[in-house]
């Protein structure tokens, strides 16, 4: 009996891995894709010097634990457990891995762009916000949290019938149900507050190899205080 009890712990545990990996998986190419997007258009499109500026700003900005984006990612690996019958216990276990991926990820975007790193650990803010189940008592993070819910169910679902009758990819309603649409929403929301930041835009435009004396002479020439951007 406690062998077999043991071989179904762990092959929990397994699966809790896995549909972490999954959902992070889908969740981190999105936005990846949304901002890599972004960096072009800023480049190409408004004139900004700064190649990877939208998305330095996403991570400055610390939105990868804004609470829209955490109701979200919680609403989706919620949603992505539903979709095989899982419980909220196995979800709170999935969200520890999807946890350790998402903060070692974004880690690493941390040190390329020279940021410091977040006060608490994902495991943490994950945590906070299941337990508290403050996404449910405010009405906008709410949203955010049933968005996330029926993306995650859609693409846990579409993609296990891709993985049963690959013809799924021809469905007409495909592309939609893998498309992450409220955390693509969520993200162009981001996305409008950077572009209509005139100040931000305003450095975005200066020189790359430009001081701080240069930058604060610009600043000042069109009518902005540097102390505000220190």
């Amino acid at each position: 009996m406690f062998g077999f009890g043991q071989k179904k712990q762990e092959k929990e545990a397994r699966d809790q891995r896995a549909f972490a990996g999954l959902a992070w998986q889908a969740t981190y190419e999105t936005q990846k894709e949304v901002l890599e997007n972004f960096d072009r258009e800023l480049v190409e499109e408004m004139g900004v010097t700064y190649p990877h500026f939208g998305t330095s700003q996403f991570y400055s900005g610390k939105m990868p634990i804004a609470e829209d984006v955490v109701a979200y990612i919680l609403g989706f690996v919620f949603g992505y457990c539903q979709s095989y019958g899982r419980d909220e216990s196995f979800v709170g276990a999935t969200l520890v891995y999807f946890g350790e991926k998402y903060e070692k990820t974004t880690n690493h975007y941390l040190d390329e762009f020279g940021l410091k790193y977040y006060e608490k650990s994902f495991f943490e803010i994950f945590e906070a916000a299941w337990a508290s189940k403050r996404y449910l008592h405010d009405e906008a993070n709410g949203n955010c949290f049933i968005e996330g819910l029926a993306d995650g169910k859609d693409y846990a679902d579409r993609t296990y019938e891709i993985e049963r009758d690959y013809s799924a990819l021809k469905w007409p309603d495909t592309v939609e149900k893998l498309n992450l649409t409220g955390f693509r929403r969520i993200i162009n929301g981001f996305k409008g507050q950077i572009l209509f930041s005139k100040e931000l835009m305003a450095i975005a435009k200066m020189p790359i190899d430009w001081n701080e004396s240069q930058i604060d002479e610009e600043l000042l020439r069109q009518g902005f205080n540097p102390n505000d951007f220190k």
